[in-house]
């Protein structure tokens, strides 16, 4: 007995109306007269008791009991998928969350704080200063000689490549230090 998940997901809101719906006391009962087990519902203690199935004599006794058991089992096994569904979604986003932060070594958003620093006054005289770019350089010739002296294509590997991390730590460091000569 197997069925792939795929298979099985399209069920899903099937079951929820289902148990949704149906009778919450289900009870198992013998009809004296037939000799036949019997599957009764009632919405309520006080509502009047309806058979549902029967089951034939003879009928084998793991398919009587997986008939009878079938509410409980369904709802049962519904709580537990939900519960792990939930689960599931949480460790994800956890997940998600962890990985950016893996991502940008000491939890920092060097990329963003890379583009910050690009726009600074001082900043461009530095890279006058030390890194020979033009006086009258705009913001996107920055970038570019940023990118070249870095050895990155785009600012976003600051974040994802620890030796460019460090790079940048490093270039911020003599920044700071030129700053205060």
């Amino acid at each position: 007995m197997t069925m792939d998940i795929n298979d099985a997901l399209p069920h899903l809101p099937k079951i929820r109306t289902a148990l949704q719906f149906a009778a919450p006391e289900w009870m198992t009962g013998l009809d004296a007269a037939t000799g036949e087990r019997v599957i009764s519902t009632r919405e309520t203690p006080a509502s009047p008791v309806i058979d549902v199935a029967r089951l034939a004599k003879g009928a084998p006794m793991d398919d009587a009991d997986l008939l009878l058991n079938a509410r409980l089992w369904l709802l049962a096994l519904y709580t537990l998928f939900s519960a792990r569904s939930q689960q599931v979604k949480q460790l994800t986003e956890e997940l998600a969350e962890l990985r950016r932060r893996a991502a940008s070594p000491g939890g920092r958003d060097y990329a963003a704080e890379c583009a910050m620093t690009c726009t600074r006054h001082d900043f461009r005289r530095y890279l006058i200063d030390r890194h020979q770019l033009p006086a009258d350089a705009r913001q996107e010739r920055i970038i570019t000689r940023l990118r070249s002296i870095l050895n990155i294509r785009s600012r976003a590997e600051l974040n994802a490549d620890p030796a460019a991390a460090q790079r940048w730590r490093s270039l911020k460091g003599d920044f700071e230090a030129w700053k205060k000569t």
